[in-house]
Order: C-alpha cells, then sequence, then structure tokens
C-alpha cells in the first residue's frame, strides 16, 4: 500500500450527519430466536426489521462483540431482514436485506459441531467461550452431564456464564440446536487446575477522552477486577484471552488504573497489571487495508478504542462515519456511497492520516471507539483516507464487552 503521513487539511469537509449502516451477522437461519448487529456508533439505538416488523434495542458499544437483538418470533426462511443505526437524531440507512435461509439445505447431516474455544477449562472457572455456532440458536454446556450454562439465541462466538463453576476434573461438553436439530456434542474438556501463580494482566495504551479499557493476558474462565486511581469498578468473569471493559467515565490524561485476576475462592488474586492514560497528542494513526476503485467497504486494520474514523476521498467526506466488523486482525466498515450525483472519482494514493491538531500520528494503534453520550473529543477521532478493500478473517476471541 502507497501511504504518506501529512498535515490536515484545513478545507476538510466534514459530514456531520454521514452515518454508515451497520452490519448484521450472517448467515440468517430459520428458526433463529436472534438477529447480531456490528459496525455501529457506540449507544446507537439498532432497528432490525424483519419483513416490516421492527425491533429495536439499544446498542451499548460495538466492539468487539456488537449487539445481539431477541427476536419477537423465530425467523421463517425466506424472510428479509435488514437493520440500520439511529443515533443524536441521525438515521442510517437500511443495509441490503439479508435472505433468511434453512440450515438443513447448507448442513443436511446437522448444525455443525460447537467447539469449546479457547480451551483448556479451568477448575474455577466461571464463563466458557464456545464457537462454530450457527448465529440465532441455542448452545449450553454440561459438567459431569449436569447443565451449567445456557444462552437462547447466541452469537456465532458465544461466552456461556457457568455456574457453579468447575470442580476439578469435571467433563465439560458444550451442545447446540437450531430447529430441533441437534448438532454432534462438542469434543470433551477436563476441567484442570488453572496456572500458578496467576499471570500479571497487562492494559492496553488509554487516551483521554476514552472509555473503554483493554485488559490482555486473561486466564480462561477468570475473574477481572478493574480498579481506577485505586477504586473498585467492578468484577467481570472471562473466557479467557482478553477482556474489552466498555462505559467508564470519560478517562482524563494522567489517571492510572489496575487489574487483577482471580480463579478460585480463596485464592490469590494475580499481581495487577497497571497503565496510565495518555494525552489526546500521543493518540497513534488509525492503519487500514488497501483501496480498489468501487469499494463500499474498507478495512482497518487497527485503530484506537473509542476513537471514529473518518474517511475522506480528495479532501470531502465520503458519506462516512465509519464504524467497524471485526476480523483478525481486520475491522471491517460499511461506506455509505454518496448519491451518483456527488460519487468522488478514486484516488491514487492514500495521503491524510494525521492528527486533529496537523501533528503526524505516531506508534501502534489499538481499535476502539467514542462514547455518543460524550463529547466529540478531538483526540478520539480518526481523519483517514479512503481505503479499498474489505478482505478479512475471523476475529480475535475478546471473551466479553461490558
Amino acid at each position: 500500500m502507497n501511504a504518506t503521513v501529512v498535515k490536515r487539511p484545513d478545507n476538510l469537509k466534514e459530514n456531520r450527519k454521514a452515518l454508515s449502516p451497520p452490519v448484521v451477522q450472517e448467515p440468517l437461519y430459520q428458526c433463529a430466536v436472534s438477529v447480531t448487529v456490528t459496525a455501529y456508533e457506540p449507544n446507537a439505538t439498532i432497528d432490525v426489521d424483519v419483513n416490516g416488523t421492527v425491533t429495536s434495542a439499544p446498542g451499548g458499544f460495538p466492539f468487539p462483540n456488537g449487539v445481539t437483538l431477541s427476536l419477537p418470533v423465530a425467523l421463517v426462511a425466506g424472510q428479509k431482514v435488514k437493520a440500520r443505526q439511529r443515533v443524536s437524531g441521525v438515521t442510517s440507512l437500511w443495509t441490503a436485506a439479508i435472505t433468511v435461509g434453512d440450515h438443513t439445505k447448507d448442513y443436511p447431516a446437522g448444525p455443525p459441531r460447537p467447539e469449546i474455544n479457547p480451551a483448556p477449562v479451568y477448575k474455577c472457572g466461571v464463563r466458557t467461550g464456545v464457537g462454530n455456532l450457527l448465529p440465532g440458536g441455542h448452545v449450553w454446556i454440561t459438567a459431569d452431564g449436569a447443565p451449567v450454562g445456557d444462552v437462547n439465541g447466541c452469537a456465532a462466538q458465544q461466552g456461556v456464564n457457568v455456574s457453579p463453576a468447575y470442580g476439578l476434573g469435571q467433563h465439560v461438553v458444550a451442545w447446540f440446536e437450531l430447529c430441533k436439530d441437534p448438532s454432534p456434542p462438542s469434543l470433551e474438556q477436563i476441567a484442570q487446575n488453572p496456572p500458578n501463580p496467576l499471570p500479571t494482566l497487562s492494559i492496553d495504551p488509554i487516551f483521554a477522552g476514552g472509555q473503554s479499557v483493554t485488559v490482555r493476558n486473561v486466564v480462561n474462565g477468570a475473574k477481572v477486577t478493574l480498579y481506577r486511581g485505586g477504586a473498585n469498578q467492578g468484577t467481570w468473569p472471562c473466557w479467557g484471552g482478553s477482556l474489552i471493559i466498555n462505559g467508564l467515565a470519560v478517562f482524563a490524561s494522567g489517571e492510572s488504573f489496575s487489574a487483577t485476576q482471580q480463579m478460585c475462592p480463596g485464592d490469590p488474586s494475580s499481581p495487577p497489571g497497571t497503565g496510565s492514560v495518555q494525552p489526546c497528542s500521543s493518540l497513534p494513526a488509525p492503519q487500514i487495508g488497501p483501496v480498489q476503485a468501487g469499494d463500499t467497504k474498507i478495512v482497518v486494520t487497527s485503530c484506537q478504542p473509542d476513537a471514529i474514523v473518518k474517511v475522506f476521498v480528495n479532501g470531502v467526506q465520503a458519506g462516512v462515519l465509519l464504524q467497524f466488523e471485526v476480523y483478525r486482525g481486520n475491522i471491517r466498515g460499511n461506506v455509505k456511497r454518496p448519491s451518483p450525483a456527488r460519487r468522488i472519482p478514486p484516488i491514487p494514493k492514500i495521503s491524510r492520516v494525521v492528527n486533529r491538531n496537523g501533528s503526524p500520528r505516531r506508534g501502534k494503534p489499538n481499535l476502539g471507539r467514542r462514547s455518543n453520550a460524550v463529547p466529540r473529543h478531538a483526540c478520539m477521532r480518526h481523519q483517514t483516507p479512503r481505503p479499498k478493500n474489505t478482505i478479512g478473517m475471523i476475529a480475535p476471541l475478546n471473551c466479553s464487552i461490558i
């Protein structure tokens, strides 16, 4: 990709009413009782239309897992499903309609086998990730044959809270069904002793104006506690890997955060991982993938939590307030095409990736969003020229969105 970082021009033409349609997770199958929507403005209201019947719900924060809306009636093959977002008096266009299918046509032998992901599971674990699911179906977990967790209306990768917590040596299996058509059970996992001592957590860079903290190095099934300036902000169960805690009060430069994890009651917590809020001037640039003429979506390979990425073509905002659909290492967002009379020609090279104050962005960025409930802090607004490609892969595991 040919790209240069230059000073942000003073004449960039922003469109404050440009709002992308969200993204509906596919496929959609008959008997699904939910629809998952990603790639929307934080705290937007999400509308899902099923053959003219609209279901609405608050979206909360879209990264990493979006929002799963429960439907009043299960889907039927042949129905048309679309979604839009509404925020601050602005309403996006509807997404292109998706036709509900019949999973037996794609999976004549039955739904695919669910996968406990990640594995292994540990003694005292209180949350387990299950993948390889058909969206909108029913997933549950058993330990030694007894149900310990259940989600009806699941996402493709679903976190399942476990109660009671696993005991050492228990045989843990995940199950799935859709339209009363059961899948084979998952491969069995035997609950092991957790690591001892528990590893120290790490905290991704945090920037003033943000509302999200990303904690990494979480043990599968652990409980993570976050502290802000020494004050307990709460405890969250996690299926391991990383945990994104959203919706915190707006950060100020210089604030300190720390986080610990714990498995079994009475056992010591991990040493604390720490992080401090950096000033706006340290905000790194977003990173984008290749672009091609005619594309209506772009790939953002990384950006900072709580940021908004806008797309400009030849200095003109290309009809988009960009939000994201997340893939392994890639984040895909819809671009709202201008009308034919206002269609902007493709550009030969990517040319503007700068801070709002005009200085070049530095460092390795991370994914993020801005909350609609707070002012549009300058440091949390990425200005990015139009990228070209929407090719991505499967999302990395993030155990929860709060």
